[in-house]
């Protein structure tokens, strides 16, 4: 039985966005902030490249250049313990 919190597993590729600051001499900067959810690689498939500014993690599966379906993505909440997970690893 899994113990581990899904944001505590090596599996999890945390989601990120960015939001717009003003600095206080008036320049506007991205910064990203964490999100409440992530994807758990051991279960996805991502997209045979990255988009610009995407990071994907090492030794993810991906779909093939030529393969037209759309990605498929197992999000997760980062609290959440999934008792049943065969893939917890803690990190």
């Amino acid at each position: 039985m899994n113990r581990i919190r899904c944001g505590d597993c090596a599996n999890f590729d945390e989601q990120y966005r960015n939001i717009q600051v003003t600095h206080k001499d008036g320049t506007k900067a991205n910064v990203p902030q964490s999100l409440w959810y992530g994807n758990c690689t051991a279960q996805s498939i991502y997209p045979s490249k990255e988009n610009e500014g995407q990071v994907f993690p090492l030794n993810v599966r991906r779909r093939d250049a030529d393969d037209s379906r759309l990605p498929e993505m197992k999000s997760v909440e980062k609290t959440k313990i999934i008792e049943s997970c065969p893939y917890a690893v803690k990190k």
